[in-house]
């Protein structure tokens, strides 16, 4: 990204509430496939998802506190080493 701000990204579902904006990322994914599958990072995902949503806001709204959450019905890879 090099800093640059991103444009657009894919999200599942935004939730608007009065503490804030939550970005959900779903998943719903079998063992075996959290194991062994081929997908994109959710982690990633709703990382890059909340940064646009917070930076669109930030330029109409000003602070607005935006919550990455990741909702999984199933299993979940590791989080990716920091």
């Amino acid at each position: 990204m090099g800093g640059a701000a991103l444009a657009s990204a894919q999200l599942d579902h935004l939730v608007i509430t009065p503490a804030g904006v939550f970005v959900l990322e779903t998943k719903r994914w079998s063992r075996k496939f959290a194991q062994e599958g081929v997908y994109h990072d959710p982690f990633d995902q709703v990382q890059r998802a909340g940064n646009v949503c917070f930076n669109l806001l930030k330029a109409e709204f000003g602070g607005v506190m935006v919550r990455n959450v990741i909702v999984c019905a199933g299993s979940l890879p590791t989080p990716p080493e920091a």
